[in-house]
């Protein structure tokens, strides 16, 4: 109930503010919003078995990475999207759908890349105070212990 009130205050709001007060509504955020994701929320606790048998809990540890990259990826695809739309112009309608889908496939496919570097495995797995495999091991005296 809270996911389709919290969608239905959002619809009003965008209402209002496009008729009503004749703003640019794409720009607001919405106090429905709100609500909405206080039941997603919700109905992810209560079953957190929803999305097992899809392929979405193997892209989830690509979450921080489309995160992090996603801005990179708005500014490198926006220009991808502006030839699209000037060389197939029937595709116009069609890309603010596609969009979404291709800047978060784009920020997995460059996470997956930067994953499998080995230098960045180096940078990010290696712990600057871990010993060496050179380094002498530590001798406790025995009353330490």
């Amino acid at each position: 109930s809270l996911i389709v009130a919290g969608y239905a205050i959002a619809f009003i709001e965008w209402v209002v503010l496009r008729e009503v007060l004749h703003a640019p509504a794409s720009r607001h955020q919405y106090l429905g919003g709100i609500l909405l994701s206080l039941g997603v929320f919700l109905l992810a606790l209560a079953k957190p078995n929803l999305w097992r048998s899809t392929p979405l809990p193997a892209l989830a540890k690509f979450t921080l990475g489309v995160y992090v990259s996603h801005l990179l990826m708005i500014y490198t695809l926006t220009g991808v999207r502006w030839r699209l739309e000037n060389l197939f112009p029937f595709l116009a309608p069609l890309l603010p759908f596609l969009f979404p889908v291709a800047l978060y496939l784009a920020g997995v496919l460059f996470t997956y890349i930067l994953w499998k570097m080995p230098i960045n495995k180096y940078l990010v797995l290696r712990s600057p105070h871990s010993p060496s495999e050179t380094a002498r091991p530590v001798i406790v005296p025995s009353a330490i212990r």
